[in-house]
């Protein structure tokens, strides 16, 4: 705990420079109190020295990071930083509430608040890794930028003629990815009204939560148009299990907008749903590995609706690729695309359900006056 405490001593030591921004107050503020929280923790002291200590680092990069700019700073970076700011205020107002009860409140939901301090500190580390990158990106335009005018004066031709320079390493700078108009890669609510499909949504489930950062869950779904693959996936995904798993690392990437017809290559459209584009396929693959290959949940939907098949197969190789990468895919058919190792046991295609009566109207619905058919498709 006194470490924790003279990390916060040392960066607003080593932050002086900077100290008369706001943003650089407000963050060692929030560091100070959280650590003075730190030490008088009676209940869960170790989850919040804990805390303490992730906010600590993460400040501690981000003030050296502050330090090295002026008033040059981008509008994509000072949002994200924002938005840093925003989760360290929010951890500090909850923590501040949690340990504000009495001691024998604390005590008595002690395992809880536990759960809850340790949320805090993933939510300090996930906005961090927001902000970082967003940095990242900045980076590479300004890596873009320079490769574009390296290659428009034609000096990559005069450096390769000096055997001190790395040419592999320069020419790695890769200028051909542009950003476009990202589309919503949340998932789309669950169906208001599921019925049937229990067993086969508690398997999707059970192997999406039981897997592990290092061996992540592989699923299709497969059956005909309209026996309800869609609202299956849904329901998986926003079941409390899969949330508390993987929380704001779920994606969902539609197909079902792309006509057969389309020439648009599969990397294309799942890489413009994130908000890039490039006619480079491996600079495609880099930027997604660099964004996916995390312990994050990517839903395929509609898969075959655009996909050519060879096309399908080797993009699935290529996401499969990532080690901690789960994946749903719903698609037609009942062969499941090569190249991934899909989870086992495997799902069964998906049958069309018969129509059921519902025999009574719940009050929640009250405003269906008369017993209706229902599909569970």
């Amino acid at each position: 705990m006194s470490g924790s405490l003279a990390l916060t001593a040392a960066i607003a030591s080593n932050t002086a420079e900077i100290a008369g921004q706001p943003i650089a107050r407000t963050l060692l503020g929030v560091a100070y109190v959280i650590a003075d929280c730190a030490r008088k923790a009676k209940v869960n002291q170790h989850a919040v020295v804990a805390l303490s200590r992730r906010v600590d680092e993460c400040i501690c990069l981000v003030c050296s990071e502050l330090e090295t700019r002026s008033d040059d700073a981008s509008d994509e970076w000072v949002c994200g930083l924002r938005m840093f700011e925003c989760a360290l205020l929010n951890a500090e107002a909850q923590l501040r509430a949690l340990l504000r009860r009495s001691f024998w409140s604390q005590l008595i939901t002690q395992e809880r608040d536990a759960e809850r301090i340790k949320g805090l500190a993933e939510g300090v580390r996930q906005a961090y890794d927001a902000l970082m990158v967003r940095f990242q990106i900045e980076l590479h335009d300004l890596a873009g930028t320079v490769g574009r005018w390296l290659g428009e004066t034609r000096v990559f031709d005069v450096l390769s003629q000096s055997s001190n320079i790395n040419m592999r390493a320069i020419r790695y700078v890769d200028s051909t990815v542009t950003y476009v108009k990202p589309v919503s890669t949340l998932p789309p609510p669950p169906p208001p009204l599921y019925m049937g499909r229990v067993l086969e949504c508690q398997a999707v489930v059970y192997a999406l939560a039981q897997s592990g950062s290092a061996s992540p869950a592989r699923v299709a779904i497969l059956g005909s148009a309209g026996v309800g693959k869609t609202p299956l996936a849904l329901e998986a995904v926003h079941a409390p299990a899969v949330v508390s798993r993987f929380q704001d690392r779920r994606y969902f990437v539609s197909f079902r907008s792309h006509a057969p017809s389309d020439n648009t290559c599969t990397l294309d459209i799942i890489a413009a749903a994130f908000g890039f584009a490039s006619s480079n396929r491996r600079a495609l693959e880099r930027r997604l590995a660099t964004m996916l290959d995390s312990d994050a949940l990517l839903v395929l939907d509609g898969f075959d609706d655009h996909a050519r098949r060879a096309d399908a197969e080797q993009v699935l190789e290529f996401l499969s690729g990532f080690a901690h990468l789960s994946l749903i895919v719903t698609l037609r058919g009942t062969k499941r695309p090569y190249g991934v190792n899909w989870t086992r046991p495997f799902l069964a295609p998906l049958q069309p359900l018969e129509l059921q009566v519902l025999p009574s109207v719940p009050s929640s619905l009250g405003h269906c006056a008369e017993p209706r058919a229902i599909p569970c498709s």
